[in-house]
């Protein structure tokens, strides 16, 4: 059995019908398409950039003209003028939405830089409030229609992920030890060498994944699928709730560790590992990512410095 966790799945909790003009502050984007999201954005930075009260006050100078236009009607001169400031309006309204439309997406690649820089700077941070942050970084992205260029060699123990999406991310090596995954889809993801050992993976979707030498030992894997991908030398040692239509629906199957209860009509390989294999071990638990190199500044004569590699000693 799963540990206790809450089966919360981040349930988002039912709000109040926002005004548009609150949408991008009260409405969570993964309960909207993408292109509601996008809309949702736009109009927050319209409002925040200034932009909405430049085109409100078009919008007054177009109702201005249009009741001109019905008192002067059958005027030649005043005709024309109307005509020629209407044009002229429609020229301002136009070049409003060319603005607007290049404020927003300029302030969306900030926010998304900014994002994905901060997310580089906590690759190795391990504490509760570390991997919250992380948590959340990961999240804002997703709100924003985006996924983390990568994850590799993060650290993610108990963290909370359940219904991410992050299909086709590259995963290797990160720590998922503890985490609540449930209906995550890793659909296509690099997990190479990961850790998801006493995870929740209930439900998860781990299609075609690429699950080499993955730990999943004292996971929870009911109804995890795990269709096409492949768990050579992958760890299923004490998972709970694997059954062997799941296990052999992946590729190269008959090569995982796995309990006697999950032999599945195939030999079980020896626990014996490869000089890989325990040097990827070595490397999930070490604090330092560069694991088996050591990074050091060497300042030339000329005052110049360079970063060079070093490995360290008995490795």
């Amino acid at each position: 059995m799963p540990p206790n966790y809450t089966v919360e799945r981040d349930a988002r909790k039912k709000r109040a019908r926002p005004s548009l003009w609150t949408l991008g502050d009260e409405v969570r984007g993964e309960v909207m398409t993408r292109w509601k999201r996008e809309l949702v954005e736009w109009v927050r930075d319209i409002r925040e950039s200034g932009l909405g009260f430049a085109l409100g006050i078009l919008l007054l100078l177009g109702i201005l003209v249009g009741a001109l236009d019905v008192i002067y009607w059958g005027s030649d001169v005043a005709n024309n003028l109307i005509a020629e400031a209407n044009g002229v309006l429609a020229e301002l309204f136009l070049i409003g939405i060319v603005i607007s439309i290049y404020e927003y997406r300029r302030r969306r690649k900030e926010e998304l830089s900014a994002i994905e820089k901060e997310l580089a700077q906590l690759l190795v941070s391990s504490s509760p409030e570390g991997v919250l942050r992380k948590t959340q970084l990961i999240d804002a992205l997703i709100a924003k229609g985006r996924k983390p260029s990568n994850l590799r060699n993060h650290k993610l123990e108990k963290a909370r992920l359940n219904g991410f999406d992050l299909s086709g991310v590259d995963m290797s090596f990160t720590i998922l030890a503890g985490a609540a995954m449930v209906e995550m889809k890793l659909v296509g993801s690099n997990l190479f060498a990961a850790d998801f050992s006493g995870g929740v993976l209930v439900q998860a979707d781990l299609t075609g994944a690429n699950l080499r030498e993955t730990n999943f030992t004292k996971a929870c894997l009911s109804r995890t699928n795990l269709v096409g991908s492949d768990v050579m030398h992958a760890d299923f040692r004490g998972a709970t709730e694997l059954t062997c239509e799941q296990l052999t629906s992946a590729k190269n199957w008959t090569q995982a560790l796995r309990d006697p209860t999950l032999e599945c009509g195939a030999a079980i390989p020896s626990g014996q590992k490869s000089t890989g294999q325990k040097i990827r071990e070595l490397l999930r638990q070490t604090e330092n990512p560069y694991y088996p190199f050591h990074l050091v500044t060497v300042i030339h004569p000329d005052g110049k410095q360079e970063t060079i590699a070093e490995r360290d000693e008995g490795r």
